[in-house]
């Protein structure tokens, strides 16, 4: 779904969105979400530095959304943001495959879940 930076004008195509509630557009073409809870990124080599910089500050402008989750495609690790109020955003580093986070009230993952199925390559 493709999601829309109403200060910047900016558009992207985030690998998950999740919305609280019905879903706003920006127009009757219905492909144009304004209102995004939770944005996640699944990052890569080329993405990465894109994903966690220009974009994320992007997204930080979007009022309704709370949570940014990066999630790396190399190895247990997620940067999940969340957002405190306007203007700071908490931290929380996810690493290992054992471990397990709350997201919202009553919704909780795992990494194992998360990962399921990702066959990391050999490192050198």
């Amino acid at each position: 779904m493709r999601t829309f930076a109403p200060p910047t004008g900016s558009y992207f195509y985030p690998d998950l969105v999740l919305v609280k509630g019905e879903p706003a557009f920006k127009d009757d073409a219905f492909d144009n979400l304004l209102n995004p809870l939770i944005v996640i990124e699944i990052l890569s080599k080329s993405t990465a530095s894109f994903d966690r910089g220009e974009k994320f500050k992007t997204y930080r402008d979007i009022s309704s959304l709370e949570h940014y989750l990066a999630i790396s495609s190399t190895s247990y690790f997620i940067e999940h943001y969340q957002k405190l109020n306007e203007s700071e955003w908490k931290l929380k580093i996810i690493e290992g495959e054992a471990k397990d986070f709350q997201l919202l009230d009553g919704l909780h993952l795992s990494m194992k879940d998360i990962y399921r199925n990702v066959k990391f390559a050999e490192k050198s």
